[in-house]
């Protein structure tokens, strides 16, 4: 049979870099929290803006807000405290609205 050779420095035992891993893996978490949080913004605007009567300008307001607080978000490395003010935020303009 033939014999397999390696020939990269990863098949030779070269050391991972977990400390990179670890920071790429933890942005990787925290940019998928604001990317849910800030989908879940936008729905409810979509709601407010199809469902409630003259709740147009919730709806924009709910965008802007997910707008600022999801570069808050991104600024502050993973803060998501903004976005879910927003999303509690949304849900009371809904359940004020609808």
């Amino acid at each position: 049979m033939a014999e397999h050779t390696h020939s990269g420095p990863v098949e030779l035992g070269a050391p991972m870099d977990y400390a990179a891993h670890r920071a790429t893996f933890a942005a990787f978490v925290s940019l998928t929290k604001i990317t849910a949080l800030s989908c879940v913004a936008i729905l409810q605007s979509l709601a407010l803006f199809g469902l409630a009567n003259n709740a147009f300008w919730l709806g924009v307001l709910m965008i802007l807000l997910m707008m600022v607080g999801a570069a808050i978000g991104v600024i502050g490395k993973g803060n998501i405290k903004p976005l879910v003010g927003v999303v509690v935020l949304g849900f009371i303009f809904m359940a004020l609205t609808l």
